[in-house]
């Protein structure tokens, strides 16, 4: 394998997430990623990354990017929560864009 082989192919993969997903859908991917990665949370069984996120992220930018990438809020997962169901006990996002966001994608 040649030596520069790794960052050849991570920047193929960034360069596609971006095509695919728009710099804020890219950034929310890698920073999902990196707190999957880091243990900082995990994906739940039956939900997606925006209910995961919903329920554990302190950072309403990641909530927004989530969304604005392309995650859809009105998603349920197979309890039939919707991500705002785990961002009500989320004091962080409280009075925020983002659960304003999550707030009203339940009826989208």
């Amino acid at each position: 394998m040649p030596g520069g082989y790794p960052r050849r192919a991570g920047t193929a993969i960034l360069a596609a997430l971006w095509a695919v997903h728009g710099a804020r859908g890219c950034l929310a991917l890698i920073l999902l990623a990196c707190a999957l990665a880091t243990g900082a949370c995990t994906l739940p069984e039956d939900g997606t990354p925006l209910h995961t996120a919903a329920g554990n992220n302190t950072n309403p930018s990641v909530i927004k990017a989530l969304i604005e990438g392309g995650a859809n809020p009105g998603a349920r997962d197979d309890d039939g929560k919707f991500p705002f169901d785990y961002a009500k006990d989320n004091e962080a996002l409280k009075g925020t864009d983002a659960y304003r966001l999550l707030k009203e994608g339940r009826f989208e």
